[in-house]
């Protein structure tokens, strides 16, 4: 075992010897003296192998689980989520909320640091959070939408709302809702210099990003909690090739990997030197479709794709069996979520009338990217290429690295994609605006608008909790299953190896890695 994990504290034994003679011989040097002092403990460092790596660490800007999951590290805001899926104080003591939910107060904690010890003043609070309202920045300040100011002093920072927003608590706690240093960012020339090196507020500091190699962070001395942090440093290692990232774990390069593919977890659960550990999840894995051109702007087209798909099928060949059928966009159990829906079960009869009745009764040739290295990806894309044959569908496989997909993404630079959603919040509203609300994201990035899906999704988010709110999120998924603007697949539960020493790793329903008790042992 390496033993850069170890805490080591000795004395040297030559150093005893010299003391008992120290009476009858001349008296040493002061310098010299200092051999009597214990060796520094080693630093305890925590490797952790993900199949991706960084796109955008500014907390508003972004738009990637690659970088929301690993946000609470470095970032904090006035709450944080927990291993339950609930809210708690972090840079706030506690809150309160007026009668008519119009007014929320956060009264902060004393004496609050910045990563670089300086510390954080009330205009640090106004500006990051006004920028993440600013609907010039990004697609997130729709969490902030019925917000009309943001104030702040020494002891407390004050949310005015326009109307109720039923899903607010939740806002302070998002990724976009962190506190930044103003002055460190302006002085650094602004965002696309200063999140090189970001200095925020979170359990560690990251102190190195190497792209597409790695991201370096370290505990941070003036975090409210520091004492209860495990780990001094944390070490990212971006491994986008599913083997390499098996073998790594396996020779102990890195103590935890994400995303190692289904059909290997047998395998991996006879070694005894790792852990398998499953995570609840809010994943839905699907099929996204660019509607803004032939032939996938037709709706008898994409819905003909959609029934030509066994589901089960994939999750048994690419999951081992783990996993749910999806039936709709929204993850299965989730709040509100339609159970009356059937979806599209497997109906190839069903899908080559709708191809005739679209006008495609011979198919026709489409592109789908997936990212380089990804196995189950590429098994994903053989198995739907072989499906949709039947169809007369001619699936062409086109392999990008990871940068050059996300990119294609956020161009509207493809046909066809494999991509999945996990929520942020625990409620609907978050994933409704960001999948189907086309102002929003552009509905997934499909190019999808639907009128009445627009208004319900507005209205939703000012009714209170229950059968009403209910019925609008229900209805929205019934109009979703109608147009078909991707195709949702299956949903999975959070699957990560760690090596067998590794403690207290845990990952939320939400994805986001909790880090703060994380232990590595001898």
């Amino acid at each position: 075992m390496s033993t850069r994990f170890r805490d080591i504290s000795f004395v040297v034994f030559i150093v005893m010897m010299l003391a008992m003679i120290a009476g009858c011989a001349p008296s040493a040097p002061a310098e010299q003296t200092s051999a009597t002092e214990a060796a520094p403990a080693e630093k305890k460092v925590f490797v952790f192998g993900r199949y991706m790596d960084a796109v955008n660490p500014d907390p508003v800007m972004n738009d990637a689980n690659a970088d929301i999951w690993y946000m609470q590290q470095y970032y904090s805001g006035l709450l944080r989520f927990t291993k339950d899926n609930t809210v708690e104080a972090d840079l706030a003591e506690r809150w309160e909320v007026s009668e008519d939910q119009l007014t929320w107060t956060f009264y902060l904690k004393p004496d609050l640091k910045f990563a670089d010890g300086s510390p954080i003043t009330p205009e640090d609070w106004e500006w990051s959070l006004n920028r993440a309202r600013d609907p010039n920045n990004g697609i997130w300040s729709f969490t902030f939408d019925a917000v009309s100011e943001v104030t702040a002093d020494e002891e407390k920072v004050v949310f005015s709302l326009t109307e109720p927003y039923t899903p607010f608590i939740y806002t302070p706690a998002l990724f976009n809702a962190v506190v930044m240093p103003k002055k460190l960012v302006e002085a650094a020339g602004g965002w696309e210099a200063f999140m090189e090196k970001p200095i925020g507020a979170g359990p560690y500091i990251m102190k190195e990003w190497k792209r597409g190699e790695s991201m370096l962070l370290v505990k941070n001395p003036y975090y409210w909690d520091a004492a209860n942090i495990s780990m001094d440093e944390i070490l990212i290692k971006t491994i986008p090739d599913d083997n390499t990232r098996i073998i790594a774990l396996q020779a102990g390069e890195v103590d935890a990997i994400n995303y190692p593919p289904f059909n290997r977890v047998n395998e991996l659960k006879t070694d005894t030197n790792l852990t398998v550990l499953t995570f609840p999840s809010t994943y839905t894995g699907s099929v996204t479709l660019n509607m803004r051109n032939e032939p996938l702007n037709d709706v008898k087209v994409r819905t003909a794709l959609a029934y030509a798909i066994d589901r089960q099928a994939l999750i048994d060949a690419i999951n081992f069996g783990v996993g749910e059928v999806a039936t709709t966009f929204r993850p299965r159990g989730s709040l509100y979520y339609n159970t009356d829906l059937e979806g599209w079960p497997f109906d190839l009869e069903k899908a080559q009338a709708l191809m005739q009745e679209a006008g495609y009764p011979d198919g026709f040739k489409i592109t789908v990217q997936i990212i380089t290295g990804s196995e189950s990806s590429l098994q994903l894309a053989t198995l739907i290429k072989d499906m949709w044959s039947k169809l007369g569908v001619d699936l062409v496989i086109e392999p990008l690295e990871s940068g050059l997909w996300n990119q294609s993404y956020y161009d509207n630079n493809f046909e066809l994609q494999f991509n999945y959603w996990t929520d942020d919040i625990p409620d609907p509203s978050e994933s409704v605006n960001y999948s189907v609300v086309y102002d929003t994201a552009e509905s997934f990035h499909t190019g999808f608008q639907n009128d009445e899906i627009d208004q319900l999704a507005a209205d939703a988010l000012k009714t209170p909790d229950g059968p009403e709110r209910e019925a609008m999120y229900k209805r929205i998924q019934e109009i979703f299953n109608e147009e078909v603007p991707f195709i949702p697949l299956y949903h999975n539960p959070f699957l990560v190896i760690t090596r067998s020493n590794v403690q207290n790793f845990y990952q939320t329903p939400l994805g986001t890695y909790i880090w703060r008790d994380l232990t590595v042992t001898e």
